[in-house]
């Protein structure tokens, strides 16, 4: 698994916005959360992206971007992401090259629920493993704080 002090991998993903992002022409030079769910449109994954999307304004306060990412394939994270109200993108790993390159393929065809907290150098500082979604969000906003 990728942890912290590791690069994170600069790809190129489709994207629920309909177009494509490149990780490194996304962040900017800035702050980076990147987080893994296993299933759009689940209830867990719901909740999570919700919360994301809520407190976006003291991500963006504290200099942080967000990407949501799960194998679904961009119609379905297209769903997801207007549902949820997220007003930031999510990525589609269909061909799960980037779990597979961060070592966090459930083995069942889906990301493990994941986060990494990545500087503006696209270094990760911070990875979450095994994510419970309660109190998860407020968790990541307090590491973004702390680099």
């Amino acid at each position: 698994m990728a942890q912290a002090g590791e690069a994170f991998p600069n790809v190129t993903k489709p994207s629920s916005d309909g177009g494509e992002i490149r990780i490194a022409g996304y962040q900017q030079g800035q702050k980076l959360v990147v987080f893994f769910f296993p299933r759009s449109m689940t209830p867990g994954c719901v909740r999570e992206t919700i919360e994301f999307g809520l407190k976006q304004p003291l991500f963006e306060a504290a200099g942080a971007k967000i990407l949501g990412a799960s194998t679904d394939g961009t119609s379905a994270q297209q769903k997801h992401a207007v549902h949820c109200s997220a007003g930031f993108p999510i990525l589609s790993d269909k061909d799960k090259s980037l779990i597979t390159a961060l070592g966090i393929d459930s083995g069942k065809g889906s990301a493990k629920r994941t986060t990494y907290v990545i500087d503006g150098k696209g270094v990760i500082q911070r990875v979450f493993e095994a994510v419970k979604v309660d109190g998860h969000v407020d968790a990541v906003l307090e590491a973004v704080k702390a680099i």
